[in-house]
């Protein structure tokens, strides 16, 4: 079976290396065809750019097209952030040897539980032994659809890999049964289709050439079939299931009032928005690290796991409710287990932490314990709280710069702290790092509660928009009042939707719809994504040269 794989793996080092380079899909329209009379495609004018699905959409699409479970051994490539965003990341990515390795032993394992599966019988009508190529070309139809995004192919390429599979394989042991030969060859159809460019890659859709006559219904349909990708792999962190393909095919996508009742309807849907929302949540906080730290072997490793047990939990108790930002700041509900019970010091069967210490994300081990084992460090947690919740981008010092001048021998942490707010090289960015997350000094590592430090003996201030705090309740309630968190999290939520840092217009639009959406009464999450989707930051919209029409 190594030599199947190793095969497909061949022919799919090829294929992706080859295609999947360039980000451009369809050449710029040529607006002299209308000039000589050429009738045009209208498809033609729609401009894409290529976008890497990641690694938990890579699951998703295979669950969600062979309608079943699974679990496998092979461990995926880790997703590189770009700007601390995966999403950003995987814009115009391309894949290492490596990461085409470690890809196709997960799809050989995939196609491998789904070949022996009920789900395979009552898909294709027989089990993989007794399945004629017909059988297998008409079963792989709409297989292809769900794994292409949408597409229609041609598969005869997949046909003849099938048929060459069986045939090698024969000569290599004639031994082996013709139900055998069947299902490995099958087998490696399916692990080939998992890996083509078209499954890896979704299209994103970027400014379309203006429309000189009203848009076709191919153009409609094309259109709708690449919004329907974007806004599935954003909501629900997986591409477009049958029912939102069947309303891009009927181009329902391309009007206003239709696909915004289809953003609501997909929101509904609760299994696969939760599952998007614990994604985007996930990279708004940079979850994909503690997952490093849990795939590792170190003092942390189980106590990370815990802390994405509850993190998971906290996203869910945040979407289910009317005030998100709220809740994902403030509630001290929880899901734990003996390792985290023991690290906060309760007893494994609460639900509820102690008030007087915990409240939101900001008092969890999975935000405190990211600065890795060791002391703690003020500066980091700093500096994520003003990426992460305030987008204050703080850059790293000029490599030239003399950083230790007034700085102490001893390795008193807090001397070091205060000597930086005391240096003109330093102070510039640590007056706004240090003070915001000092206050917090009464955690631990891990997240576990400690003394608190006498920060006045040492002079230094722990304050957060202007006010005073001491401790993580006091800093989550100043900023679940801030409005620029919110702000925040809408900033996130269109970088991770297009893949791509906003513009300066783009910025102003999203704190105009943060604006309106404060001073409405639902502040679920879902009615602030439903009004940044309803807007055109996201969706590009279609212009049309009235002037033109005949």
């Amino acid at each position: 079976m190594k030599k199947i794989a190793g095969a497909v793996l061949i022919m799919t080092q090829v294929l992706i290396l080859v295609s999947c380079n360039k980000n451009k899909v369809n050449p710029p329209h040529q607006s002299a065809a209308r000039a000589e009379e050429v009738p045009i495609d209208q498809t033609k004018l729609l401009n894409f750019e290529l976008r890497r699905i990641t690694s938990s959409q890579f699951l998703n699409k295979a669950k969600t097209t062979f309608g079943m479970d699974f679990t496998i051994d092979a461990k995926l490539p880790d997703d590189l952030p770009k700007h601390s965003l995966i999403s950003v990341g995987t814009k115009g990515a391309t894949f290492s040897l490596r990461d085409i390795e470690l890809y196709s032993q997960a799809a050989w394992e995939i196609s491998a539980a789904y070949v022996a599966s009920q789900a395979f019988e009552k898909h294709f009508g027989s089990s993989c032994g007794l399945l004629s190529t017909e059988q297998l070309l008409a079963g792989l139809k709409p297989i292809a659809v769900s794994l292409f995004h949408g597409k229609q192919e041609n598969l005869s390429s997949y046909e003849q890999l099938f048929l060459g599979v069986k045939k090698d394989l024969k000569g290599q042991d004639s031994q082996l049964s013709p139900e055998r030969l069947n299902c490995d060859g099958i087998q490696a159809a399916l692990t080939s289709m998992m890996l083509s460019p078209k499954a890896l890659y979704f299209e994103t859709l970027s400014k379309t050439d203006e429309l000189d006559d009203d848009p076709s219904d191919s153009f409609k349909a094309e259109y709708s079939r690449v919004i329907a990708n974007e806004l599935a792999y954003f909501l629900w962190d997986s591409p477009a299931n049958d029912t939102l393909l069947k309303a891009a095919e009927e181009g329902k996508l391309f009007d206003e009032s239709q696909r915004t009742k289809i953003i609501k309807d997909m929101m509904k849907d609760e299994a696969r928005f939760q599952n998007g929302m614990k994604t985007l949540f996930g990279d708004w906080m940079s979850i994909a690290k503690l997952h490093s730290v849990a795939n590792s072997t170190n003092s942390q490793t189980e106590l990370a796991k815990s802390a994405i047990n509850e993190f998971d939990y906290l996203v869910n108790e945040s979407i289910n409710s009317d005030d998100f930002i709220t809740t994902f700041l403030r509630s001290n509900k929880t899901k734990l287990d003996q390792t985290l019970a023991d690290t906060y010091g309760v007893d494994v069967s609460a639900s509820i932490l102690p008030a007087e210490d915990r409240s939101g994300f900001l008092t969890r081990s999975s935000f405190l314990m990211r600065g890795g084992s060791g002391a703690t460090s003020p500066t980091k947690r700093g500096h994520f709280i003003l990426q992460h919740l305030l987008c204050q981008d703080i850059p790293l010092p000029p490599p030239e710069l003399d950083l230790s001048t007034g700085l102490p021998d001893d390795a008193d942490k807090y001397e070091v702290i205060k000597a930086r707010l005391d240096n003109s090289n330093c102070s510039g960015c640590h007056t706004l790092l240090d003070p915001i997350a000092l206050g917090l000094e009464g955690y631990g590592q891990n997240g576990e509660v400690v003394a608190f430090p006498d920060l006045a003996s040492y002079e230094l201030p722990s304050m957060a928009n202007q006010q005073d705090y001491q401790g993580g309740v006091e800093l989550s309630d100043i900023l679940a009042s801030d409005p620029r968190v919110t702000e925040c999290f809408a900033i996130h939520a269109l970088r991770i939707a297009k893949g791509e840092l906003e513009t300066r217009d783009a910025r102003n639009g999203v704190k105009e719809i943060v604006e309106q959406f404060q001073k409405g009464s639902d502040k679920s999450v879902d009615e602030l994504l439903y009004r940044i989707l309803k807007s055109d930051l996201i969706i590009e919209p279609v212009e049309i040269d009235n002037d033109t029409k005949e």
